[in-house]
C-alpha cells in the first residue's frame, strides 16, 4: 500500500468510465441499479483509506478528497443511465490495520459523503483487514456489522443502512445457516407442485412403478468404517449418531479422522464441553476446506483445546483405547467414546433399464455446493 503507481488523471477518468459503461449493461439486462464495491480494500476503497491513499494532489489527503473519486463513479453512472437509476455503495468504514478508517470519525464522515453524492443506500463494511473480516467464515455470528450499521444512522446518515450477515450440516458449529437451503428448496419445490414423498426407501421396483422416461439418482454416501480391529467395540459410535442426538459431557472423545466431518465433528463435541482428540492419517486437517473458514475453524479447535495428531495410523482399537502409529512408534490413548469421522463412500443402486444420470455424493463424496451443481446441470440435461 502506498508504493503503487498513482493513476494519473486521464487514467482515473478511463476507469470512472468504465464503472459507467458496466451499469449501462445492467440497465440494459433490466436491473433497476447497481452497488458500488467501495470496501474490501479494492479500487474505490484505496482511494477512501490512508492506508493506501498517499495522493497529494486532491484526490487524496482529507476525508472529502479522499472520496472525490466515489463521486465521479456515481456522476459517470447517473449520466450514463439516468437520474433514476438507483446506486448504493457497499462502503468500508472500518479498517483493522492502525492508522486507517475509524468507524466514528472518517468512516462517518465518508458515509456522509456518499449520502450527499447522491447513494441511495449505504451497506456498512470493512475496508482493509485480515481477509477473515473482508471475507468472513458462514460461522460468524449473522448480522455481525450490524453495530456499524447503526452508527452510521445514529451519527446522522438518513439513507438506508444495513450491516453484513453471515453464522446433520446444520449441527456441527456454524454450519446452522446452511437450513436457509432447505427453507429455500421446501418453499419452491412445493411451488412448483413437485411430488416428494419421504420414508419410502427408493428401490427399483418403486422407481420403475413410475414408469419413468429418465432417473436422477440423488442416493448420497455411507459413513466409511476402516476395516480396523476392534471398530465394531461397544464404545465405539459413527459420526452421524453423534451430530443427530445429545452427547456426553465432560468425557474422553477420540475421533478417528481429521477430514472436515471430523474436524467439525470434533468442534461440536469440544464446545460439548468434552475432551476431545482428533487422530488424522493425513500430514494436515481439513484438506481442501476453504482457506478462511479452514484458518478460522483450526483457531476454534485451539481455542478449545482439541489434541490433533497428524500423521498418524489407526492399528487397533480396545474397549477403551485406541492404538495408532506415528513417526514409526506406536501411541496409545484411553477413551471414553470413539467416533468414528473417516469421511463417506458413495452408495450403489441396480442397474435401471432407462437413462440414467448419478449425482452428488452417489458419484463422489463431496460438498454441498458439488451436489447443487451436480443437481442442476443433470436437471438441465434431462
Amino acid at each position: 500500500m502506498g508504493s503503487d503507481p498513482v493513476l494519473s488523471i486521464g487514467e482515473i477518468e478511463e476507469v470512472v468510465s468504465k464503472f459507467a459503461k458496466a451499469a449501462s449493461v445492467a440497465r440494459r439486462a433490466g436491473f433497476d441499479g447497481v452497488e458500488v464495491e467501495a470496501a474490501h480494500g479494492l479500487l474505490v476503497d484505496e482511494f477512501l483509506s490512508p492506508l493506501a491513499n498517499k495522493r497529494t494532489d486532491e484526490y487524496g489527503g482529507s476525508v472529502e478528497n479522499r472520496a472525490r473519486f466515489a463521486k465521479l463513479v456515481i456522476d459517470n453512472i447517473k449520466q450514463a443511465c439516468g437520474s433514476n437509476f438507483t446506486v448504493t455503495a457497499r462502503l468500508g468504514v472500518i479498517d483493522y490495520v492502525e492508522g486507517g478508517v475509524e468507524p466514528a470519525t472518517d468512516g462517518l464522515e465518508l458515509a456522509k459523503e456518499f449520502e450527499r453524492y447522491g447513494y441511495a443506500a449505504l451497506h456498512a463494511d470493512v475496508g482493509f483487514g485480515d481477509k477473515e473480516k473482508r471475507l468472513e467464515p458462514m460461522a460468524y455470528p449473522q448480522a455481525w456489522r450490524s453495530d456499524l450499521a447503526k452508527m452510521l444512522k445514529d451519527g446522522g446518515i438518513n439513507i438506508p443502512v444495513i450491516g453484513g450477515a453471515l453464522r446433520m450440516a446444520l449441527v456441527p458449529p456454524g454450519k446452522s445457516r446452511m437450513d436457509w437451503l432447505v427453507d429455500y428448496y421446501t418453499t419452491i419445490l412445493a411451488d412448483l407442485q413437485v411430488d416428494i414423498r419421504t420414508g419410502v426407501e427408493a428401490n427399483a421396483d418403486i422407481i420403475m412403478r413410475e414408469h419413468p422416461d429418465e432417473v436422477i439418482l440423488a442416493i448420497g454416501s455411507d459413513p466409511l468404517v476402516p476395516p480396523v480391529k476392534g471398530i465394531n467395540g461397544k464404545n465405539v459410535v459413527i459420526y452421524p449418531a453423534v451430530l443427530a442426538s445429545s452427547y456426553p459431557q465432560n468425557e474422553r472423545v477420540v475421533v478417528g479422522g481429521g477430514g472436515l466431518v471430523g474436524s467439525e465433528t470434533a468442534l461440536y463435541l469440544a464446545e460439548n464441553h468434552n475432551d476431545v482428540t482428533i487422530i488424522e492419517m493425513l500430514p494436515d486437517i481439513a484438506m481442501g476446506m476453504e482457506p478462511i473458514s479452514k484458518k478460522y475453524l483450526l483457531r476454534e479447535l485451539e481455542d478449545h483445546h482439541v489434541t490433533i495428531f497428524r500423521s498418524s495410523r489407526i492399528k487397533e482399537l480396545t474397549e477403551n483405547s485406541v492404538m495408532f502409529e506415528k513417526d514409526g512408534e506406536i501411541h496409545e490413548l484411553t477413551f471414553d467414546h470413539f467416533v468414528v469421522a473417516f469421511g463417506g463412500k458413495s452408495r450403489t443402486f441396480a442397474s435401471l433399464p432407462v437413462p440414467t444420470h448419478v449425482i452428488g455424493d452417489a458419484v463422489r463424496v463431496g460438498k454441498l455446493v458439488e451436489a447443487v451443481r451436480d443437481g442442476y446441470a443433470a436437471g438441465m440435461d434431462t
